[in-house]
C-alpha cells in the first residue's frame, strides 16, 4: 500500500511540475511575441520643415544718390508729364525717398515721400543673398514703377480692380470718370509687398489724387 501511495504522490508532483513549466512556457511565448511586435515597428522619423530665411538688409546702403525717371501722358492727352523717383545716399533703413510728378510747365502735380525700405518687395528677400543684391533689387523695383505697365488705360484694361469695382469702392470716383472721359491713363505706385495706390489727375484740384487702393 505504501508503494502505491508513493507512486501516486510522485505522479501528482510530476503533473504539477509539467503544468508549471507549461505556464512558464506560455508566458515566455507571449512575452517573446510582444517584444517581437514592438521591435517590428520602426520609429517614426520626424520631418523637419525648413525655416524660411529672409536676408537682413539693415546694412544695405546706397553709396550715392540715385534717380530714375520717365515721361508719360497723365494730366492731359496732349503733353507728357515727368515722373521721377529719387533715393538718397545712405542706409536704406534710415533714408526717405520720394516720387515727384511734374507737368510740362514744371509745376508739381504730385509729391510723395516714403521710407526707402518700402521699395523692397519683402518676399524677394528669400532669394537675395547680399547687400549688393538688395540695392539692385530696389533699382529694379524703381524701374518697374516707371515702366509702361504702371500706366493703365482705363478704357481697355482688364484689371478686375478697375473693371469690377463699384463707385463706392473708389477713393475718388469723380476723378476716375474724368480720366476715363478725357482719355488719360491712371498711374499705379507699388510699394512694400502688396501696397498699391492708383492715381488719377484731378482737373478740379490740378494735381494727382488717389482714386483707389489695393493690398
Amino acid at each position: 500500500m505504501k508503494t502505491i501511495t508513493t507512486i501516486i504522490t510522485a505522479l501528482i508532483l510530476l503533473t504539477s511540475c509539467n503544468d508549471l513549466n507549461q505556464n512558464r512556457s506560455d508566458k515566455k511565448i507571449k512575452l517573446d511575441s510582444t517584444e517581437t511586435k514592438t521591435d517590428s515597428k520602426p520609429e517614426k522619423e520626424k520631418t523637419k520643415v525648413p525655416e524660411t530665411v529672409y536676408f537682413d538688409y539693415s546694412n544695405s546702403t546706397f553709396t550715392s544718390d540715385y534717380t530714375d525717371s520717365t515721361t508719360h501722358i497723365f494730366s492731359n492727352s496732349e503733353t507728357k508729364d515727368n515722373f521721377k523717383i529719387y533715393v538718397p545716399k545712405g542706409l536704406v533703413t534710415e533714408t526717405t525717398s520720394f516720387l515727384l510728378i511734374t507737368n510740362s510747365f514744371g509745376d508739381t502735380i504730385h509729391l510723395e515721400t516714403f521710407p526707402t525700405s518700402e521699395l523692397i518687395y519683402g518676399y524677394k528677400l528669400e532669394e537675395i543673398k547680399s547687400d549688393s543684391e538688395v540695392i539692385k533689387h530696389i533699382k529694379d523695383r524703381i524701374s518697374s514703377n516707371l515702366d509702361k505697365s504702371s500706366f493703365i488705360d482705363i478704357r481697355t484694361t482688364d484689371l478686375s480692380l478697375i473693371t469690377d469695382s463699384e463707385p463706392d469702392d473708389f477713393e475718388d470716383h469723380e476723378t476716375f470718370l474724368y480720366c476715363k472721359q478725357n482719355d488719360v491713363p491712371i498711374y499705379v505706385l507699388r510699394l512694400g509687398n502688396e501696397n498699391s495706390t492708383f492715381y488719377g489727375y484731378s482737373n478740379s484740384e490740378r494735381k494727382a489724387v488717389p482714386i483707389i487702393y489695393c493690398c
